[in-house]
């Protein structure tokens, strides 16, 4: 969106000209965000020197940094797609594997994105209505992996047990030759 026609939408909506313009703005925040050649600058839980480094290790090339994206260079194949969310995207490979999330808030009074990237193995949580936890190992959408169900006691703290239950998901994903699970850039292929 050019910079006019931006805050010709910004004084719009500040004089109550249009109820749905912030969702409208996200929506075409979106479509043009997937569009691009761009990614998020911020990465969950890694410095912007790892966050490169993946990228880079993963065949991505980067490019310069504009506002809060950089322009890349995805290996062929690879895209981003919009999920029925107009803040939530994917970046998956040429296999239509999830790679990352890439958050973007396109209103221009919050404007933010991030992505996180995904591994190919991930440890989930299936909680019934009496406090009986199984945690389960997933390669995509295939469970491989699970714990015995078991209930939480009283005096335990929520999640305590389902701790318990990381730590033996993670013994078997080690025991059956992935010890780097944890690594986003490794055992895609």
């Amino acid at each position: 969106m050019s910079r006019t026609r931006e805050s010709e939408f910004n004084s719009q909506w500040l004089l109550g000209g249009n109820p749905g313009a912030i969702e409208q703005q996200e929506a075409d925040g979106q479509k043009s965000f997937c569009k691009s050649t761009d990614l998020p600058i911020e990465c969950l839980r890694k410095t912007f020197e790892e966050y490169v480094a993946i990228l880079e290790s993963l065949g991505i090339k980067c490019g310069e940094k504009h506002d809060i994206f950089m322009s890349v260079e995805l290996p062929e194949g690879w895209k981003k797609v919009a999920t029925d969310h107009s803040m939530h995207n994917y970046l998956v490979d040429d296999r239509g594997r999830k790679r990352a999330g890439i958050f973007y808030k396109a209103a221009f009074y919050d404007r933010h994105a991030h992505i996180n990237f995904e591994t190919r193995f991930k440890m989930q949580y299936d909680y019934d209505h009496f406090n009986v936890v199984r945690t389960f190992v997933t390669d995509g959408d295939v469970e491989v992996f699970s714990t015995e169900p078991v209930k939480e006691e009283n005096g335990r703290k929520r999640g305590d047990t389902r701790g318990d239950q990381e730590i033996v998901c993670a013994k078997w994903l080690i025991d059956n030759g992935y010890p780097e699970h944890e690594d986003p850039t490794k055992y895609w292929d």
